[in-house]
Order: structure tokens, then sequence, then C-alpha cells
């Protein structure tokens, strides 16, 4: 059974149906007793005709007590009715708190949460903010290490990625003011709190920093930070390395189809990397659950909402064309690069 519009129904009648009916009964007494004041008062003022028709006055001064007494008593029975049915409404509603008055207690615990996640955000962007500045100063990425999230592990693919792409320091002019605090989504696993961080470096280039809550405390993810693959695109390429690969790339949608492949069974991906020249293309039948999903992520071909995107994804080499830049696409590993 839906509850939202019972929810709606019972704050209705908890605004409404005490006040409104009270100032009716007090509107319609009022309006009675005026009347019978002005009858009164004409009782005492000799008519036209000469006569003070003290009979014919008095007779309609009680018919007008009548009248509203009778409108009284049928407006306070209504009350009694109404109150009565709103009584029964909530007392069979099992799931309204104790001392729930009109929803108010309901309101003010979902209130002070969100107030309560609202300062918890904002506390973890300003020691985000402050971790990423300390992380910025150091020169070498040797030092940079113990910032690092896994540092014992994640020192041996930062030696490796910057033996590849020598690491070059620029001072960091500053962190965009739209900072805001993430999540990797919920259907992936990870959901330890995340800030990132965009960044205007002294050479205008442009960055991020991403600042993970472990248990030793913030952290730089930096794997997501430069999209680490431990196999890069062209060296799949070149080796056509078996079984599926993870790799962080950039997706946009493709109408690229090579030998094995065609637009009536088919769609098509580009997969590119920001510190590479060689691309991927990958693929999927139009009737899987990856080509929905990846349609909700990237819009279709020729749409309006059709743009790149980072993902973290699973490819491997096709059997369906000789090309090793052709690969099937097996599933999105995650959307961005977080990925654990």
């Amino acid at each position: 059974m839906d509850r939202q519009p019972v929810a709606g129904f019972r704050k209705f009648y908890q605004r409404d149906d005490s006040d409104s009916i009270n100032a009716s009964v007090r509107a319609s007494h009022d309006s009675h007793q005026a009347e019978i004041r002005s009858l009164r008062v004409a009782q005492e003022t000799p008519w036209d005709s000469g006569q003070t028709g003290t009979s014919a006055i008095d007779g309609v001064c009680e018919f007008v007590r009548a009248r509203a007494l009778a409108l009284a008593a049928i407006t306070i029975l209504a009350a009694a009715v109404v109150s009565v049915g709103v009584v029964s409404f909530r007392a069979a509603d099992p799931g309204r708190p104790a001392g729930d008055v009109g929803g108010a207690t309901v309101y003010r615990e979902e209130r002070q949460a969100w107030e309560a996640r609202a300062r918890a955000r904002n506390v973890l962007i300003r020691q985000a903010e402050e971790f990423a500045e300390q992380y910025a100063d150091i020169e070498n990425w040797e030092d940079r290490v113990p910032y690092v999230k896994d540092a014992a592990a994640a020192s041996e693919r930062m030696r490796r990625y910057y033996d590849r792409s020598p690491f070059r320091f620029q001072p960091l002019r500053r962190l965009a003011t739209g900072s805001f605090a993430a999540q990797p989504d919920e259907r992936y696993g990870d959901q330890r709190p995340m800030v990132i961080l965009t960044a205007a470096f002294a050479d205008y280039s442009g960055g991020a920093f991403v600042v993970v809550q472990t248990a030793d405390g913030l952290k730089m993810d930096w794997d997501a930070m430069v999209g680490y693959n431990a196999v890069t695109l062209s060296n799949f390429i070149a080796t056509g390395a078996a079984g599926p690969v993870v790799f962080r790339v950039r997706v946009e949608v493709s109408d690229y189809f090579g030998s094995g492949f065609s637009p009536d069974r088919h769609a098509c991906w580009k997969l590119s990397h920001p510190d590479e020249l060689a691309v991927l293309h990958a693929y999927k039948g139009l009737d899987t659950g990856v080509k929905v999903e990846m349609d909700e992520i990237l819009g279709q071909p020729g749409k309006a909402d059709s743009q790149s995107q980072p993902l973290t994804v699973v490819v491997r080499h096709s059997e369906a064309s000789t090309d090793p830049g052709l690969v099937e696409l097996v599933q999105i590993q995650c959307r961005g690069w977080v990925w654990q």
C-alpha cells in the first residue's frame, strides 16, 4: 500500500480539522448574535406605520434563535463526526510515532539528520582541502608516497608510472571553489567518504585530487587521480594480452565498425587515455545490459546528451576480429576511476 497519500491525508486533517471547524462555529455564532441584536434594536424603534410591531419582532427573534441553535448543533455534530473519523484513522496508522503532531517529530528528526550530514560533509571538505594543499607542495613523487592510500603497494605502481611519464612538479595555483563531497556509485561496492577537488596549477594546466577517508586518516587515491592502468593501451594492442583486462579510460560513443562488427548488431565506443595516443574501439551486442547501461551514462550517437566520461571497464580481445585494437567490452567495472 502506498503510504505517501496517507501521510498527506493525515497532515491535512491534523492541520485543519480542529481550527477550521472551531472557526466556522465561532463565525456562525457571531453572525447570528449580530442578527439578533439588530432585530432587538428594531423592536425598540417605531415602524413607518407608527406601530411598534413588538409581537411580530418577538416572533422573528425566536425564529432566529431557533435557527442559530439548530445550525450550531449541526456544526458541532459534524465536528464530532470528523474528529472521531480522524482519531480512528490515526489509530489505524501503526507507522505514526508516539507524540507525533502533524508529522513534526518525523520532520524534525529527518532535518536534524540532514543537518548532521551537511556539517560532516563541510568538515570533510575543509580537511581535504588542507590535505591536498600539503600534498601539492611536495616537489618529488617519492616524498608523496606516505600521503597515498595503500602506500606500500602504491609505491611500486607510482615508480612504474613515472618511469613511463616523468614526474613534473607544478606549484598549485588554486583549488576550485566547486569542491564537492562524493562517493563511488553504490552498485560497485566501496562506499568510503571521498572528496574530489579540481585544481589549477602554475602552468595553467588542470587536474584533480581524490581524497578518501581511510582507517589511517585522509589519503590520496593516486590510482584514481592519474587513471593508473597496469597495462597501457599501446602494450595491450601490441602484445595481444590474453584474458580480460581492467582499464581506466575515457569512453565516448563511436561509429567506427571494423571487420567482424556491424551497426546492425553491435554498439561501438572509443576508449582513450589522456597519457596515451593509442585508442581502442570496444563493441557489445545491441540487446545487452552493458549497452543499456552505457546509453544511460553516455547517451546515444547524435543525441545532445552524448558525451565522454571517465569509466573503469573490462575488455578482452574479440574472436570476431583479427584487429587487436577492436575489443569486446565485457563489463563496466565502475563509473569514474575510483575502483578498488
